[in-house]
């Protein structure tokens, strides 16, 4: 019995000691599988650490770029509530005037007076003749004796445009018809010189630019009817500094004639006058010079005149048709005002240019005019340049007032 017992507990000892190598040998793989696991978690804690810390990055760099942009929209924000709030005027402003006639003018800026101003004013006339002329009883033509009549019943306007541009549309109704007198624009930008295009008078003579309304007499000196003197379709400039005046256009022919398609004729028109001050008034010295092609070879003129009124279709004075090519004319002026005392004169020759071989004659008209007023007043400065468009003249304060005194002195002598 005792030696099966010793036998059992060496057996024993001896299976315990070959145990214990064994379980050693497994413990050590585990914790070498633990230890590759913690080391790859520890690495994806790293990776992991790594990409928070990107994103801290990026977070702190949104944060500065928002602080910026909130400091920008603070900074515009302050900026336009210091921009004061624009006053919105429901109509631009208006100024209604009376300065002949009613005016109504509106600025573009009235802040500032070189930005122009839109303007527009109504213009007529209305002018009423009653004449007798009286003749031998062998010019047998009923048109003499007592007559009356619509001399012109003129209607238009006229005013300006922002950038120194003036416009003026004018009709003549006298005769149950319309017919264009002046429609015409102007600029004058340019310092001394005004530029005009559309119909408007050729320069043609000193009493021919001058208006209607200011004329000593019923009618024009007979020269300018009877060498066909009128307003023409063309370009033109006016050059006025000090005492000197200078004119020069290129025209067609009068609008209503270039309904004919046979009308190709065209003028080249100059005028030059001095207006110095002379024995204590206002002169003006001048002549002109003009070309009219009629530019059809079977084209004719003719000159004639009613006897100094315009009641009568008769005319004592009468060349009929002259078969011509071109006119050539030019002409002499001279004035002089002061105080109640004017005196004017002038001169014009037309020479007519005919086919071939025919003698080219030459007309030759006149006249000399003085005056003194008997009322309080002056005589309108002598034929100051005479500058188509409303507004175009740069006139002098005492130019102004001279002429505003001489509209009065008319009116109350019965001269218009």
């Amino acid at each position: 019995m005792k030696f099966v017992t010793r036998v059992s507990i060496s057996a024993l000892a001896c299976a315990a000691g070959w145990a214990v190598p064994a379980q050693a040998a497994t413990s050590n793989a585990d914790l070498a599988a633990m230890q590759a696991q913690l080391q790859q978690m520890q690495a994806q804690m790293q990776s992991q650490m790594a990409a928070m810390a990107a994103m801290q990055a990026q977070i702190q760099t949104l944060q500065g770029q928002l602080a910026e942009a909130r400091a920008k929209t603070d900074a515009t924000a302050t900026a336009v509530a210091a921009i004061p709030a624009p006053t919105v005027s429901g109509k631009p402003p208006v100024a209604i005037s009376w300065d002949g006639g009613p005016k109504i003018e509106s600025p573009v800026d009235p802040k500032n007076p070189k930005a122009g101003k839109w303007s527009f004013k109504p213009r007529g006339r209305l002018q009423i003749d009653t004449a007798s002329v009286s003749a031998p009883p062998s010019i047998g033509s009923k048109s003499l004796g007592l007559a009356t009549e619509f001399r012109r019943a003129y209607f238009g306007f006229d005013g300006t445009v922002p950038g120194n541009f003036g416009y003026r549309i004018e009709a003549d109704i006298a005769n149950s018809a319309v017919d264009l007198t002046d429609v015409y624009l102007t600029y004058n930008g340019i310092k001394n010189l005004t530029l005009t295009i559309g119909q408007h008078k050729p320069f043609e003579s000193m009493e021919d630019t001058e208006s209607d309304l200011f004329t000593s007499f019923m009618e024009r000196a007979s020269f300018n009817t009877a060498f066909g003197f009128e307003r023409r379709l063309g370009l033109s400039a006016q050059y006025q500094k000090g005492m000197v005046l200078a004119q020069v256009g290129v025209f067609t022919d009068n609008v209503t004639d270039l309904n004919a398609d046979t009308d190709n004729s065209y003028s080249i028109d100059s005028r030059f006058a001095l207006q110095p001050k002379l024995f204590g008034g206002q002169a003006h010295i001048g002549g002109s010079a003009h070309y009219h092609d009629l530019n059809d070879s079977s084209a004719t003129v003719r000159y004639r005149a009613r006897p100094f009124t315009h009641t009568t279709d008769i005319r004592f004075v009468d060349t009929k048709a002259i078969s011509a090519l071109s006119e050539t004319n030019y002409g002499v002026e001279l004035g002089w005002t002061g105080g109640p005392v004017h005196f004017t004169a002038e001169s014009q020759w037309m020479k007519v240019n005919r086919p071939g071989a025919i003698a080219d004659p030459t007309f030759n008209g006149g006249y000399v005019e003085a005056g003194l007023f008997l009322t309080k007043g002056t005589r309108c400065p002598t034929r100051r340049a005479r500058v188509p468009g409303p507004g175009s003249s740069r006139r002098t304060a005492s130019t102004r007032a001279a002429s505003a005194q001489c509209r009065s002195t008319h009116a109350t002598t019965g001269l218009i």
